[in-house]
């Protein structure tokens, strides 16, 4: 299986400081400045604190109640664990984060496009199901599902006693937020919001996530999930937690993610879809061929994601995470390079 990020492998073949490496091809906030956090011996000598309503004060930045949390090792994890415990027929829409397809389950899994369910949410009526999971912003493209279409969504798997997972792992860069999900919550008790801390604070080394829902689901999640799944540096991470360094956040991702597409589109790459979130999905020229552009800025420092394993995309898409200006203006330069170099 493909994912971004492979900043320590790219290191190892090229012999670059890992530092020195420019990664756009997984989704991080480079708008933040990580903390710095010290871990002492008693992080290392004893077993993590297994109190995690202490931590749930802190890890949604009080947008939801201690008692609609549940506080996980990264939201993968959480898929994982999730798939296998899940029963029945199970919906994902599609493209979709791809771990939700590579992950095991005793289910059967249905996929169905995003575009399909855009045109007709009451289309699900025709399926038996017992969980749904919804990208939101969709992976690759970054779009936002249409308000009224969750809303159709929710009702129909609420008739079928069907869970409804929204995996928002990019909400934080989203100037878009037509949803209410504290009111969701408390109205649909089949909803389970699901937030990954890794893309909106810039902490992959960290597995933090969490889950939102109703208070009973909580509880038996609880059960479901072991007691030290958490590292002591995660803890420590999730107790300094300040929302307030995301301010404006959303606004300096559209500023930025507007001048990508405008000097990509002036190098012939056609953005898929209206994106939202911190990255874009393009379609690259014809006459590119994306794994000798892929391994050109990888000799340059520069890392970006060709969707060769999305079936609905392939060799010939790439997703570009979207990055500080400076960093922005050294991709698009490197790509005019290597563009000019087929011509000499």
């Amino acid at each position: 299986m493909m994912h971004g990020g492979r900043v320590h492998e790219t290191a190892r073949e090229n012999g670059f400081n890992i530092k020195s490496i420019i990664d756009f091809s997984s989704s991080m906030n480079d708008f933040i400045k990580l903390p710095e956090i010290t871990m002492g011996r008693e992080c290392i000598e004893n077993y993590p604190d297994t109190d995690y309503e202490y931590y749930k004060n802190y890890i949604s930045g009080g947008e939801f109640k201690k008692d609609n949390i549940l506080i996980v090792p990264g939201l993968t994890y959480f898929i994982h664990r999730i798939m296998l415990l899940s029963s029945g027929n199970i919906i994902i829409i599609t493209p979709t984060f791809n771990e939700y397809l590579y992950a095991r389950s005793n289910s059967k899994k249905v996929e169905i496009p995003l575009y399909v369910i855009q045109k007709n949410p009451y289309i699900l009526k025709n399926y038996n199901f017992n969980s749904i999971f919804i990208v939101y912003p969709s992976s690759p493209t970054g779009e936002l599902m249409e308000a009224n279409v969750m809303n159709a969504i929710l009702n129909i798997s609420l008739l079928k006693n069907a869970r409804v997972f929204l995996d928002e792992s990019f909400i934080y860069f989203s100037e878009k937020r037509p949803l209410n999900e504290i009111s969701l919550i408390n109205k649909y008790g089949n909803l389970f919001v699901c937030r990954s801390l890794t893309k909106a604070f810039s902490i992959p080394g960290l597995r933090i996530a969490y889950v939102a829902s109703a208070p009973e689901n909580i509880i038996m999640m609880e059960h479901d999930f072991d007691p030290w799944r958490m590292s002591s540096a995660s803890l420590k991470y999730i107790s300094k937690i300040n929302y307030n360094n995301l301010a404006g956040l959303p606004e300096m991702v559209t500023l930025e993610r507007n001048y990508i597409i405008k000097r990509m589109l002036g190098l012939g790459f056609t953005p898929v879809g209206k994106p939202v979130a911190n990255y874009i999905t393009f379609k690259a020229p014809e006459h590119i061929n994306t794994l000798d552009l892929d391994k050109f800025l990888k000799s340059n420092g520069i890392l970006i994601r060709i969707l060769d394993d999305y079936k609905e995309f392939g060799t010939n898409y790439i997703r570009i995470s979207v990055k500080r200006r400076n960093k922005n203006v050294r991709l698009i330069s490197k790509i005019k390079e290597y563009m000019g170099d087929l011509y000499k």
